[in-house]
């Protein structure tokens, strides 16, 4: 699903194409406030910003819709891991802190 998601979100911003919702649906929503839900929705505008997160959200007209049972949702968490920067190789075992 994160091929799906990562295409459809690019495709949106390329130009002439009509920009829809994104509702996924049916997932384990890992909040980043509140309890988890299971089951849970996560609504996407058009704009790419989350409009809601809950437990039933209704899809709007036009709204492309993506189940995602067994999947882990984490709207609003960016992985941001990387090791860009952390190696230093001139610098000997010192300049290797990374794992």
């Amino acid at each position: 699903m994160a091929n799906f998601i990562d295409y459809y979100m690019c495709r949106r911003k390329g130009g002439g194409m009509e920009i829809n919702m994104l509702l996924i649906k049916n997932g384990y929503v890992k909040t980043m406030a509140g309890e988890d839900i299971q089951n849970g929705c996560v609504l996407i505008g058009d704009d790419g910003k989350i409009l809601e997160v809950g437990a039933n959200i209704a899809a709007p007209e036009n709204c492309t819709v993506v189940d995602a049972e067994g999947r882990l949702v984490t709207p609003g968490c960016v992985d941001a891991h990387c090791h860009i920067g952390l190696d230093n190789e001139a610098v000997g075992w010192e300049g290797r802190d990374y794992n």
